[in-house]
């Protein structure tokens, strides 16, 4: 860091009470040590350094490598939860500096940790799950805290340090503010996405039967309550359920039989005044969340009975495993060995970063960490047939006012996936839900997600689904998740708003590039252009999508004959934007230095993000298709399409005449490692590339000459171009003459639905250009 220009760095270590204190030290960087592990502390030391050192605009924290290891003992490590707590209070006493420093700079909130370097999924050895609670800190940061950069990586332990270290960099200044967690291994970089997957029956029942019993956490109300219920139904299993409320023996006289929530009050006022007490309404709240928990148990229990299955309900804090073993022994000689843990039990503590307390971050932690720690510990991991484990989305994609919820839910979400790895026979499920339509979904937060757009899980629908994921189908998927993010579209400020972003290119990191060559030398296409120039604007709009550009052209195309790898920059202008109707439009010019030092324009394009996806439209294209297909491998082996094996994408003629143009195309699967600098994310480019080779193959159609696409009027999209499936490209020509065609270019599916058009798309004909492309 003190090589990119940071001039004045802070080296704040935790007390060796936590972390053996590190041998290396930097001369230029000022070094303390916090003193106590404790919040005043942490308050006092960030004034001091913003006191000595001015304001502070970024923040990482270096998590220390600890032994992990999932015995009762070290599972989740006490020192461990003890500094994700310090980072948590720091993120609190850190937001309103961070937040400050965005005023004409780039802030960061950053934490590094060496998990496996794929954010703990598919874990070959130990990787500490509280290590990964840092994610759901830091994902709800990125929400919370709009114009902070907030970014959890994990560096694989092989990657060595002075790599590490130019990661940790590469990662600061990335423009991506779409992602908030990214790993590192040796040979890739990674990311986290949910792939929408359509709900099918499972094809086979869970081996669990009247003798299967589970021990659930939380299971005498609200949705887990449901679940439980639902499996009863199915199974006829046996349930031990554990609680914090006690059920009591009788009802008062005066709460008997009344189920009127307005009476109920009513007469539980009235029985304080009788008992010469002063009805305060948190008395009779308290009073009526007694009597009504106890009903919702006692429900619970008579329908899981008539469901057909023994159940025995407990009070219990999960938090001591001492007691609860104690608690639950005459439960387990009723009922048999417990086989199956279900942990549904959770607290909230909603509030915004800057007003978190240690108090919340506890009651959140100990409920779900320290609670799943017990249920373990009573039961016996080698004993478990299955651990299924309620976590949430808000681990997964964070949310606002929940840093300690989502740090806890990631917490489970990791664990899940170290512990199936651990114990391959136990069906192992951290489910991330989203809200459902009840438990801690009020009605007025339920109403604030249906104007938010966000999906509600109906009770009936995810207890099924909660009881289908016990099926051998789903045995070796230890996280699914169920709901999208409950996050509101950030609000568009006023100001237009410019960027510059820096990118190195190379052959060697982009082998697709070798597939796309003219006269033998690797060239970027057109489409990769637009691609590169869209993608980078939605980078910096979370929350807004491609929807169309105008105006795109070749300048001065990107070609790497001498030079296999060349500095570029993308210069970004905001020129309009309209938050009420989810409209940005954006100027964009990719460019690079001459020798001189020199600007060298190369692409350029106006770019239109949407916050909604725009209707699919429909077209009618087999009106005068021949009722025979011509193979179109005579274009790419004559010349006319200079294309190697990633972009051979048309297969063959199905319509060629004045009128129109059709082909039939299929791009091939291509991996990671070819597709190198360029993602697909916002369109598969190399899929759109098959809408300019139809210009070519008009022009050697009917000039017989060659041709080069140079400008696109419009381009407008409505669907991603699968890989590996077939698709069409309808080319209609505007004009045409001998030496240019100008035309609308459609790619669609058989059905007509359309995934893109090209409008105005322009490309130059001439016989000259025939022996370059040999």
């Amino acid at each position: 860091m003190e090589n990119k220009g940071w001039k004045r760095i802070v080296v704040l270590s935790f007390p060796e009470s936590l972390v053996t204190a590190s041998s290396s030290t930097s001369k230029k960087a000022r070094s303390l040590v916090l003193e106590k592990a404790d919040e005043a502390t942490i308050q006092a030391t960030l004034t001091r350094i913003q006191q000595d050192e001015g304001p502070i605009a970024a923040f990482i924290h270096l998590h220390p490598r600890l032994l992990v290891d999932l015995s009762a003992e070290s599972r989740f490590s006490e020192t461990e939860k003890q500094i994700l707590k310090l980072v948590f209070l720091m993120a609190k006493h850190l937001a309103t500096p961070l937040k400050e420093a965005t005023i004409g700079n780039r802030a960061t909130f950053m934490t590094v940790v060496r998990n496996n370097g794929k954010l703990g999924f598919d874990p070959k050895g130990p990787v500490s799950p509280i290590a990964g609670g840092l994610n759901g800190l830091l994902k709800t940061a990125n929400i919370e805290w709009e114009p902070v950069f907030c970014r959890a990586v994990d560096l694989s332990p092989e990657i060595q340090d002075t790599k590490a270290a130019a990661l940790i960099t590469t990662e600061m200044l990335d423009s991506d503010s779409r992602i908030s967690e990214i790993g590192y291994t040796p040979t890739g970089r990674y990311t986290l996405t949910a792939d929408e997957q359509e709900v099918l029956e499972p094809a086979a029942e869970a081996p669990i039967d009247s003798s299967t019993v589970f021990l659930v956490a939380g299971g005498g109300k609200g949705v887990t309550a449901a679940c439980v219920t639902e499996l009863a139904s199915r199974y006829h299993c046996r349930f031990i359920l554990l609680g914090r409320s006690e059920i009591p023996d009788n009802e008062p006289d005066w709460a008997m039989d009344c189920f009127d929530d307005t009476e109920l009050k009513k007469r539980c006022m009235e029985a304080f005044k009788t008992a010469g007490e002063k009805p305060t309404p948190m008395k009779i709240a308290a009073r009526l969340k007694q009597i009504l928990s106890g009903r919702e148990i006692q429900q619970t229990v008579q329908a899981i009975q008539s469901a057909g299955s023994q159940v025995i309900y407990l009070p219990a804090d999960i938090s001591d495993a001492k007691q609860l073993k104690q608690t639950l022994k005459s439960a387990v000689d009723e009922l048999g060995n417990i086989t199956g843990v279900i942990h549904g039990a959770g607290v909230l503590a909603d509030k915004l970063i800057e007003k978190k307390t240690a108090a919340d971050f506890e009651a959140v932690y100990t409920t779900k960490i320290s609670g799943l720690n017990t249920l373990l510990t009573v039961v016996g991991v080698d004993k478990l047939a299955y651990l299924v484990l309620f976590s949430s989305a808000a681990g997964f994609y964070g949310n606002e006012a929940q840093s300690d919820y989502a740090a806890a839910n990631e917490i489970l979400n990791k664990f899940a996936h170290g512990f199936k790895q651990q114990f391959p026979s136990c069906h192992v499920l951290a489910y991330n839900w989203g809200p459902w339509d009840g438990g801690m979904v009020t009605p007025e937060l339920k109403k604030i997600f249906e104007q938010r757009q966000i999906d509600i899980i109906p009770i009936p629908v995810g207890a099924k689904m909660m009881v289908d994921g016990l099926s051998p189908d789903y045995k070796n998927i230890p996280q699914v998740v169920i709901g999208s993010s409950m996050t509101i579209p950030r609000q568009l400020t006023e100001q237009l708003e410019s960027f510059r972003i820096r990118k190195h290119l190379s052959v060697t990191s982009n082998p697709f590039l070798k597939d796309h060559a003219i006269g033998g030398v690797p060239v970027l296409p057109f489409v990769s252009a637009i691609s590169w120039m869209a993608d980078s604007c939605a980078r910096l709009h979370p929350g807004y999508q491609l929807h169309s550009f105008e105006n795109a052209q070749v300048f001065k195309g990107v070609v790497f004959g001498e030079k296999a790898e060349q500095d570029f920059q993308i210069d970004i202008t905001e020129t309009e934007k309209d938050d009420s109707a989810g409209r940005i439009a954006l100027d964009v010019r990719i460019l690079s230095s001459d020798t001189k030092g020199k600007d060298v324009f190369h692409y350029g394009a106006r770019i239109f993000l949407f916050r909604q996806s725009v209707p699919v439209p429909v077209i009618s294209w087999q009106e005068g298709q021949s009722a025979t297909e011509q193979s179109a491998a005579e274009y790419y082996e004559n010349g006319t399409l200079f294309h190697g094996p990633v972009f051979q994408n048309v297969t063959h003629l199905l319509q060629v005449d004045q009128e129109k143009l059709v082909i039939k195309c299929q791009t091939p699967e291509i991996d990671e490692k070819t597709i190198g600098q360029f993602p697909v994310d916002v369109f598969n480019y190399f899929a759109e590339d098959a809408c300019l080779q139809a210009l070519l193959i008009w022009a050697r159609h009917f000039h017989d000459a060659g041709s080069l696409p140079l400008k696109i009027q419009r381009g407008e999209f409505f669907g991603v171009i699968p890989f590996s499936r077939e698709f069409l490209i309808t080319l209609t020509p505007e004009s045409s003459t001998s030496s240019k065609i100008l035309a609308t270019v459609t790619a669609h599916d058989e059905a007509g639905n359309v995934y893109s058009r090209f409008t105005g798309a322009e490309a130059a004909i001439s016989k000259n250009l025939d022996g370059k492309f040999k």
